[in-house]
């Protein structure tokens, strides 16, 4: 405990000789999305996690599926041409009830993790050479 205090205070001592004048912690963000692996799982174990709210599990699928779950289809065109690409939410933590609100949560969700995947795709593609 006294090692996890200290720590903080060295950490929060840090940042405000780095930000004069500014919440020591004013630029500590978590990314929205985080890549996450299951190695257990022996196909689909990709998935996207989306930190903010709705917190939000989201597998991906690199095939064109049809899933009992809410799903998006995608194509990423990538260095290797066009690959298709499944969302789906896996599990959402919400206490949003109405459909046509959580409908349009879920497309959101889904449009923006996307997004966020085909960036993490594409910056992949061009520095595959140096991973």
């Amino acid at each position: 405990m006294a090692i996890n205090i200290t720590l903080r205070l060295k950490i929060r001592k840090q940042l405000s000789i780095n930000n004069r004048g500014a919440s020591p912690f004013s630029f500590l963000q978590m990314d929205k999305f985080l890549l996450a692996e299951n190695p257990m799982a022996e196909t689909d174990n990709l998935a996207i996690i989306h930190m903010l709210a709705p917190i939000a599990i989201i597998n991906v699928v690199e095939a064109h599926v049809v899933a009992d779950r809410p799903h998006r289809h995608y194509v990423y065109n990538g260095h290797d041409g066009q690959e298709p690409i499944t969302l789906v939410v896996w599990h959402m933590f919400t206490t949003e009830f109405d459909s046509e609100q959580h409908s349009l949560m879920v497309d959101k969700l889904l449009r923006n993790a996307f997004h966020w995947y085909a960036a993490y795709l594409t910056w992949e593609d061009n520095n595959i050479e140096n991973l």
